[in-house]
């Protein structure tokens, strides 16, 4: 059972969910979600970009009355931020989103700036970019910390890779400044491809909200894809989107229009999926 409200408010801050699998939220749960949120009225909301996405997928699916409150600002972390769910939170909300970027171990990293680049959270942190491939911008993270003084982090590769211009790169030391996040590691060892150009091709249908891509074979790919409206894609635009997408050489494409795609069991959402995980 749900903790009382009064419970979940831990040094300042609500924390609005306990369920693993947001696709579980009833009615009842999202009602609830939304009058804490009313009840607590925070100025800044911090969530996770897809329990978010869901969360105002099922508000208005469940035709829930209870009017929403709105942050002055929201920013979107834990997770990959596809370009689809940060333009629906945007529509929703109509406020301030921001993408931040951090982990457990050493907490927050970089924040978006005025200009929508990703500039570094410098306190008791040092950020150094590791070329994984300059002819696509991408370089690893590598990471030292000293927030946590009983798990001082020197060199720490964090297996997360960032999209860095020849100039972002070149003046990082002085500027702290990438363009955006990348994806991880063990994803781009495999398709050598970022998932940014993924995403950007996704990003160009929008009734898209969720997507998934899983790979049954080395070369064969099943693409998992929730809309927003719940209905599946003209046949002209999937086979647009296949077509985008096997373009890429990363494996020939099947797709699947599905109601719900699940996180794993680290609580995040995939997108890619691999035929041995």
């Amino acid at each position: 059972d749900k903790l009382p409200m009064e419970k979940r408010i831990i040094n300042n801050t609500l924390y609005v969910n306990s369920t693993f699998n947001p696709w579980t939220w009833t009615k009842e749960d999202i009602i609830q979600i939304t009058k804490e949120i009313n009840q607590f009225e925070p100025f800044y909301m911090d969530a996770d970009p897809v329990y978010l996405a869901i969360y105002l997928f099922l508000y208005k699916k469940y035709d829930i009355q209870e009017p929403r409150y709105i942050p002055k600002i929201i920013t979107l972390s834990y997770e990959y931020v596809n370009k689809n769910i940060r333009r629906y939170i945007e529509e929703s909300y109509n406020t301030t989103v921001l993408n931040l970027y951090g982990t457990t171990e050493f907490g927050y990293a970089f924040i978006e700036d005025e200009q929508g680049k990703m500039k570094i959270c410098p306190d008791l942190l040092d950020v150094k970019l590791e070329p994984v491939n300059k002819e696509q911008n991408v370089y690893n993270l590598i990471i030292d910390s000293l927030k946590n003084e009983y798990m001082p982090l020197i060199n720490y590769k964090v297996g997360d890779m960032v999209i860095a211009t020849k100039e972002e790169y070149e003046n990082f030391r002085e500027k702290g400044q990438i363009s955006r996040m990348a994806g991880r590691e063990k994803d781009y060892e495999k398709i050598r491809i970022p998932v940014t150009v993924i995403d950007d091709i996704f990003s160009n249908f929008e009734n898209i909200l969720i997507y998934q891509l899983q790979y049954i074979s080395n070369d064969n790919i099943v693409i998992k894809y929730e809309t927003k409206d719940e209905q599946k894609l003209s046949e002209s635009d999937e086979n647009r989107l296949k077509q985008d997408i096997e373009n890429l050489k990363i494996g020939n494409v099947q797709m699947k229009h599905i109601q719900a795609i699940s996180p794993e069991r680290s609580g995040k959402f995939a997108i890619i999926k691999f035929w041995e995980e």
